[in-house]
């Protein structure tokens, strides 16, 4: 029996959570379906073996492949590419899905791609509060979904042996281990978007009251306009004798493997999607953090958004209880609800 083609256009190349989701749903379903990808991250940071959305000599290659398809799944998270691919899959009459990973912008984009989206088969939305704020007319097609597909631990990239060797030195002193991530270092409204500047501050606090934790937190991605913030964080840590407390990895690490090593996981960012760190350490019953910016899963332990005071004692409390509110692995199956989206769309 001929496969159906699903092309899959997303910033297959970014370090976050839609890369890994595009890579792993791709994965999860590649004897069911026939899966091509189109890139559409930066040209400069794109990998050489996908074509590229954003490539001008590209587009006839990429006429050809949406062509060639059955379904296009749209997984771009700039609204003008999102709306470039519905046009591009639109005009080749083609069956169209979008998913919606994040959707904080202007009302007048909203309007715009409201617009677009009514040329599109199936909406999938990640939270309830972007299927909220997408306002769909109840007769069109629109499903709640969010973007999480479970790793592998097994097929996951190694930690570094000097990530192994200081994690079990932590573990060797019974220090309550914590992580958090951040594709890069970022400014949002004169705080940091991924609130390493809060994780500092916890960890000021922890050095204060003689609270044995360490946070280990991973900058993914390292840009030159970053630089600045990574030398600031690193001198601050070091000037005061913080090191104890918190360490500052920039490498792209399996973040997923990390996780499996703590005892806590912290999302302390100052605006956020789905967020797949929560999906994984609630799947790999770890306890998780995070900030109350939007809807939490259920089992995410919230506080105020920005107070890393709070933070600080949510942490604290978590480390004097033993129990984790657990996301219920047996109950879903990944695999059969994308092969029913897919089949539907067929």
């Amino acid at each position: 029996m001929k496969k159906i083609k699903v092309i899959l256009i997303g910033p297959i190349s970014h370090i976050g959570g839609i890369s890994v989701h595009i890579q792993r749903l791709a994965e999860l379903l590649k004897n069911d379906f026939e899966f091509q990808i189109i890139e559409s991250s930066e040209i400069s940071i794109s990998n050489n073996n996908y074509l590229k959305l954003r490539n001008l000599k590209h587009f006839f290659k990429v006429l050809n492949l949406i062509s060639e398809s059955d379904i296009v799944h749209v997984h771009c998270g700039n609204w003008v590419l999102r709306i470039y691919s519905i046009l591009l899959a639109s005009f080749l009459n083609k069956k169209i899905i979008v998913t919606i990973h994040s959707y904080r912008t202007t009302e007048l984009i909203k309007k715009i791609t409201s617009y677009f989206l009514k040329k599109v088969n199936l909406i999938i939305a990640v939270s309830s509060q972007i299927k909220m704020d997408l306002n769909i007319d109840s007769k069109r097609k629109i499903i709640l979904k969010e973007a999480f597909i479970p790793a592998s631990l097994s097929s996951e990239k190694k930690l570094a042996p000097y990530i192994i060797k200081k994690i079990k030195k932590l573990k060797e002193n019974n220090t309550f281990l914590i992580c958090a991530n951040a594709s890069r270092l970022v400014s949002y409204k004169g705080k940091q978007l991924y609130g390493i500047d809060q994780c500092i501050n916890v960890a000021y606090k922890a050095k204060s009251q003689k609270k044995n934790i360490h946070i280990i937190y991973i900058v993914a991605t390292s840009f030159k306009s970053d630089s600045g913030y990574q030398k600031k964080y690193q001198q601050e840590i070091i000037k005061n004798n913080l090191c104890n407390y918190i360490s500052i990895i920039f490498e792209n690490i399996s973040f997923v493997k990390l996780i499996n090593e703590c005892d806590l996981v912290i999302r302390p960012t100052l605006t956020d999607g789905d967020a797949l760190t929560i999906r994984e350490a609630l799947w790999l019953e770890k306890n998780i953090i995070a900030s109350d910016v939007v809807k939490r899963p259920k089992g995410t332990i919230t506080y105020k958004n920005g107070n890393s005071d709070e933070l600080f004692n949510k942490i604290i409390e978590v480390m004097n209880q033993d129990s984790c509110k657990v996301f219920n692995k047996s109950k879903y199956d990944y695999r059969d609800s994308y092969i029913k989206i897919y089949d539907d769309e067929k």
